[in-house]
């Protein structure tokens, strides 16, 4: 019995080691290279970092897009018009805020990218600002006899 009572402080002592081991071994990292390891492994770390300027600019159009949301639980906007407007501020954004090649800069906005994100917002602003037009050419009969 005395044996277990002069082991029980040598493994307590040990615990308090091995800890401290850990401890040494711990490596230092910087916060540049934990943001270069997320950006590499993490997709979502790939967002842009915009200049003010053109984030004030991304910043109206998320709170105008959010009004829109709005307007529409109050007054219908038809799904022929809601979902293309929906889907082309979207593709927009994504184009404005992420690279569309990974070799992309992230701290501007590349002639390319802001390019599409206007070409994607064009594409699919395209039905609603011509959805009659596009209703009266679909309902002409093909064949005229």
């Amino acid at each position: 019995m005395s044996l277990d009572n002069h082991s029980a402080p040598v493994q307590d002592e040990h615990r308090h080691s091995s800890a401290q081991d850990t401890l040494h071994r711990v490596e230092v990292v910087s916060a540049d290279e934990i943001n270069k390891i997320m950006q590499k492994y993490d997709k979502e770390q790939a967002v842009r970092k915009l200049p003010p300027r053109i984030n004030l600019v991304v910043s109206i159009v998320l709170i105008l897009f959010s009004v829109v949301q709005l307007y529409s639980t109050w007054k219908i906007i038809p799904s022929t018009h809601m979902r293309p407007l929906h889907l082309g501020i979207v593709v927009m954004l994504a184009f404005l805020l992420y690279p569309a090649r990974r070799k992309s800069p992230k701290d501007r906005l590349p002639w390319y990218d802001l390019l599409l994100a206007l070409l994607s917002l064009a594409i699919f602003l395209f039905p609603v600002t011509f959805f009659s037009q596009l209703v009266r050419q679909n309902t002409y009969p093909m064949y005229q006899y």
